[in-house]
């Protein structure tokens, strides 16, 4: 099921000049084929498939109650696809793609600001009202 911010999400890499390669991205893992929400490419690395990043989207929907509890689930679900990438696509880099709000509500609360920096989580933070990228986090 998708967020509800994808479509914003997706807007905002197009708007800054990236080509959307797969929506979603599949990847068979044993018995079960693995989603991730997007491949994207810079338009001048369209030839190279080691340039494509992957981008998981999420909308945080109990943020105003429980960031904590979104974050658990969006985390887990981030790194159980990056240890399967490190292991089956080595070149792939996997980022969170969150609202700026989110993101903001994230780094207001310091152990999830420590966690993040520990874990090397990496972001892109989109403003959902001008459905613009402001900022990439690679850790």
């Amino acid at each position: 099921m998708r967020d509800k911010i994808h479509s914003v999400i997706r807007t905002a890499f197009e708007k800054d000049g990236w080509v959307v390669q797969r929506d979603p991205f599949r990847f068979p893992l044993e018995n079960v084929e693995v989603e991730i929400d997007l491949a994207v490419a810079k338009l001048a690395n369209l030839i190279k498939e080691e340039d494509i990043i992957l981008v998981e989207v999420k909308s945080f929907p109990n943020q105003d109650k429980s960031v904590i509890y979104d974050f658990y689930q969006a985390y887990g679900q981030y790194d159980f696809y990056r240890f399967w990438m490190d292991n089956k696509l080595p070149n792939k880099e996997i980022y969170l793609a969150v609202s700026s709000k989110t993101y903001h509500k994230l780094q207001a609360v310091g152990a999830i600001r420590a966690f993040i920096q520990a874990k090397k989580i990496n972001f892109v933070v989109v403003s959902i009202k001008s459905e613009k990228i402001v900022e990439w986090l690679k850790h």
